[in-house]
């Protein structure tokens, strides 16, 4: 299966000011107070490039990361803290990657890696608490692309935490169990 997500996560008011700027798109709701703003192409009216100016590592490419959008995280992030983050996975294999910008500055400069994101969804003020991971607290797994997080139905954070919260149990009747 593959994973391959480049989105925006921040407040929902930060969310909301950049969702402004794209042409489709939306605010979804994660949990701890972060919003997602998946990003597709054409998105940016603003940053219409070509992927020469993406920052790229080694096997992985941030596919809409532009100075352009960098700048405009930069901007975003005068009062809030907001991240970009992206994921390209296929059959386990891949990368993930993040960038911060809190105060209009980076705090986490675009990196690839493991953990990175939650690395950056640390910096945003979200723990993973009984969790796996931030990734999986704030409710990232849910899906695997941005297509699937515009198109599919979202539960409210309330039925995430409670289906988060029975999956954990699970995981523990079944680390007891064998």
């Amino acid at each position: 299966m593959s994973h391959f997500i480049q989105a925006m996560i921040g407040s929902k008011r930060v969310l909301d000011w950049l969702q402004q700027r794209f042409e489709r798109s939306c605010v979804i709701e994660l949990s701890q107070g972060l919003f997602l703003l998946p990003i597709f192409d054409g998105l940016f009216d603003e940053s219409r490039r070509s992927n020469a100016d993406a920052y790229t590592f080694e096997d992985f490419q941030f596919e809409f990361l532009s100075p352009a959008i960098i700048a405009l995280l930069i901007e975003a992030s005068q009062e809030e803290t907001v991240a970009y983050i992206g994921t390209e996975y296929h059959g386990g294999a891949g990368n993930q990657g993040a960038v911060v910008a809190r105060a209009g500055t980076i705090v986490l400069a675009p990196i690839v890696g493991d953990d990175t994101i939650n690395s950056a969804l640390r910096l945003l003020g979200a723990t993973k608490g009984l969790a796996y991971d931030e990734f999986d607290a704030v409710g990232l797994s849910r899906f695997r692309s941005n297509e699937d997080w515009i198109n599919q139905p979202h539960l409210a954070v309330d039925e995430l935490a409670d289906l988060l919260r029975k999956a954990r149990i699970a995981r523990l009747v079944l680390a007891h169990s064998g």
